[in-house]
């Protein structure tokens, strides 16, 4: 099945208010981001939108915790750092301390990370039961809005983000949507989103991904809010010349070769059952990469798409 991806309406000015205010919000994102060095013998992974729960029949991360504890546990060995991309817990179904129960030795993992200094948490929209720029931490470690990421050899720089600053409602309905999706959404998903979940990423990236088993109809409407915030987003990159890696709409996406469009790198997600996507960073190069089991059941690792460092924007 081949998907398209949809082009931001421009004109419209439903859209161009959009525009306005993603902007100010990925402008604001940038300011309050602190600023981290690295250089060709740095490893650098993310992960994001794994929306952990409580291993209840509502935690959809909760079939992939063993494939994510071998994979993080890898690059703990192989000394990366590690950069949780947002939307890390589901704080708006449930409380912290009852995840963090469900997940000790995810937690424990990430704590041994702290200790080297080796791990950033960048907030996504679900991480928070407040309003969107409020500060944040979790179990002492602070959340923060992005990570502005420079690579000393060549001057390149790229923003790392969770991505929701660019829905033109953000947080402003905070107060409402939380409680609204603990005590009634939440209650939905068995009866839609356990059953639809998005198609695994094609190696190269050949097709933008779907929602498997949902009618077209029904699954492009859903996919076009996830293409628009894309065009916000872009359209940033564009006026900024800036190259940004986020998550938040759970498509894998990454440059095409020798594209005139701004680097965008969507990492994916890792909340459907059966494989993780994340990005690594290591030896000057970009890879977006899976890991799923294969058929004997080992955990196999495989690079979607790879790009240099060299080739972001300076």
């Amino acid at each position: 099945m081949t998907v398209t991806q949809q082009t931001w309406p421009q004109a419209a000015p439903f859209w161009q208010n959009w525009h306005t205010q993603a902007h100010e919000r990925l402008d604001r994102a940038f300011r309050q981001s602190p600023h981290l060095h690295f250089d060709d013998n740095s490893r650098l992974v993310f992960f994001s939108d794994m929306h952990r729960g409580i291993k209840d029949r509502y935690d959809f991360f909760a079939p992939n915790e063993n494939l994510f504890l071998h994979a993080l546990g890898h690059y703990y060995q192989q000394g990366y750092t590690y950069i949780e991309l947002g939307d890390g817990d589901e704080l708006w179904y449930n409380d912290f301390a009852r995840i963090r129960h469900a997940y000790g030795r995810l937690f424990d993992l990430l704590n041994q990370f702290r200790a080297g200094h080796r791990l950033h948490l960048i907030v996504g929209n679900h991480d928070s039961e407040r309003g969107m720029f409020d500060p944040m931490e979790k179990e002492g470690m602070p959340l923060h809005q992005g990570l502005v990421l420079h690579h000393v050899p060549s001057s390149r720089h790229l923003f790392a983000v969770h991505g929701h600053q660019a829905h033109p409602k953000g947080d402003r309905y905070w107060w409402f949507q939380r409680p609204h999706s603990r005590y009634f959404v939440k209650y939905t998903l068995p009866f839609s989103a356990s059953r639809y979940h998005f198609s695994e990423p094609e190696n190269d990236l050949q097709n933008r991904q779907y929602l498997a088993n949902m009618p077209r109809r029904v699954g492009n409407r859903i996919l076009r809010l996830a293409w628009q915030l894309e065009g916000a987003i872009l359209s940033w990159a564009q006026q900024q010349r800036q190259a940004v890696i986020c998550g938040h709409t759970h498509l894998c996406a990454f440059p095409e070769p020798h594209s005139e469009n701004p680097p965008f790198i969507n990492i994916g997600h890792c909340s459907t059952p059966g494989y993780i996507t994340g990005l690594e960073i290591a030896g000057g190069q970009l890879a977006l990469v899976k890991w799923k089991a294969n058929e004997t059941g080992a955990y196999q690792r495989t690079v979607l798409r790879e790009m240099a460092v060299t080739a972001v924007w300076p």
